[in-house]
This record gives C-alpha cells, sequence and structure tokens, in this order.
C-alpha cells in the first residue's frame, strides 16, 4: 500500500457503455472494473449519470477514477484552480478525474487496455489548470483486440484537466494523497461488497502496483 503512488492496469471489453435513450435504470450506470474499499474506484461511466448525455454522445462513455483523500490532502471552496466556481464550503472525501468522452470515446464491444497512474509527487503545471494527480492512458484495441477498428492510435492519455474533469467539491489537486485504511479490501469486476455496479462485458486481467509506472504508454503525463 502506498498512499503516494498506485499503478492499476486492466483489459476489458464493455458490452454496454451507455443507456442509449433507455431511461436512468436501463441498465447498470457504473461499469466498476476495479474497486479498493473507501480507497479508489476505477470505472467506465454511464453518460446519462455524468449528466452529459447529449446526442452527439449517444453511445459512448468516459473512464472515472475516485480516490479518498487525506484528511490533510483535502482543501476549501472557493479555490484559485476553479475560479468560476461559486462553491463556499469543504470538498468531499472522494477526489476524481474523468477521461475526455468527445476526444476518446469508449464504446460498445472493443477491447481496451487501460493504465491508472496516480502520483502524488507530480508538480503543479504553470496556472495550475493542467497539472493532475492521475493520469489514464487508454488504448483502443478494436473489437476483435488486434487494432482493426480501432477508434484511435496508440497508448494515449486521455485525462481531462481538472478543471474539465469535475467542480471544487470534487476537484483533484496535485499533491493529493490517498487515505489507506485498515478495512480497504478489493474488488474486480464489482462494487468493494460484490453487491452492484457489476462490469458488464468481459476482464481480461488487472493488475495493482504501490509506485507509479508510466512505461508502455505513448504519451507523457501531464
Amino acid at each position: 500500500m502506498s498512499p503516494r503512488s498506485v499503478t492499476i492496469e486492466a483489459r476489458v471489453r464493455p458490452t454496454r457503455v451507455d443507456r442509449n435513450g433507455g431511461g436512468d435504470n436501463a441498465f447498470n450506470k457504473f461499469n466498476r472494473i476495479f474497486e479498493r474499499r473507501r480507497n479508489f474506484l476505477v470505472t467506465i461511466l454511464n453518460t446519462y449519470y455524468r449528466g452529459d448525455d447529449i446526442p452527439s454522445r449517444d453511445g459512448t462513455a468516459s473512464m472515472e477514477i475516485k480516490y479518498r483523500t487525506d484528511a490533510a490532502a483535502r482543501h476549501n471552496c472557493p479555490h484559485p484552480q476553479w475560479p468560476d466556481d461559486p462553491y463556499v464550503g469543504n470538498d468531499v472525501w472522494m477526489h476524481q478525474i474523468s477521461s475526455d468522452i468527445d476526444q476518446w470515446p469508449i464504446v460498445n464491444d472493443h477491447w481496451y487496455q487501460i493504465k491508472i497512474v496516480f502520483n502524488s509527487d507530480k508538480p503543479g503545471m504553470p496556472g495550475g489548470s493542467s497539472g493532475t494527480p492521475v493520469d489514464i492512458f487508454i488504448d483502443d484495441q478494436g473489437p476483435n483486440g488486434d487494432d482493426v477498428g480501432e477508434n484511435w492510435s496508440g497508448y494515449v492519455n486521455t485525462s481531462k484537466s481538472i478543471n474539465k474533469s469535475s467542480s471544487c467539491r470534487w476537484g483533484a489537486l496535485p499533491g493529493d494523497f490517498i487515505e489507506f485504511r485498515s478495512d480497504n479490501v478489493s474488488q474486480i469486476g464489482a462494487n468493494w461488497s460484490h453487491a452492484s455496479q457489476f462490469f458488464d462485458g468481459q476482464i481480461d486481467w488487472v493488475t495493482y502496483k504501490p509506485i507509479a509506472d508510466y512505461a508502455g504508454v505513448d504519451d507523457p503525463p501531464r
């Protein structure tokens, strides 16, 4: 366990990533790839739940990463990172970063290799608008996993900036670190109790490392 660096890599093939106009309960909103209780979540997220289910995004989804911060890593709002956010109060325990659904949309029945790198020791970027403790790398390998029919080439950094990923209340910041607890348990393909948020599709493999490992990707961290 490391509060400052975690790398989770997986190869998955989601079957249904979006409701496609079917209504709130048409099917699972959360395709959970990996969860460590009160710690770290890796999810392919239905656009209906995000509130960004505009017609051009039908049939697509994004990756969302959430991590639980220690009390010392939390911040108050308003905050200069989100100058246009009027919310006043404390942030929440779970901070989040998402992938860009418009540039790198996740679709049904494609194989994806993903690498999530959490790194507390990345410096903040000038102006603070791009730096993030989380990088989300995704390689679209196409329907058969052989890169034929892929929607983009390479193992690219698909992360949104901090400001575009979330509001101040849910916002991630450079230097954030993770709270670890003795009751942390891990689950692949479901929530921590294996009671809900089941992954709809196939999971080939998942790896977990207590280090920041950027090896094998085609883009630098941001």
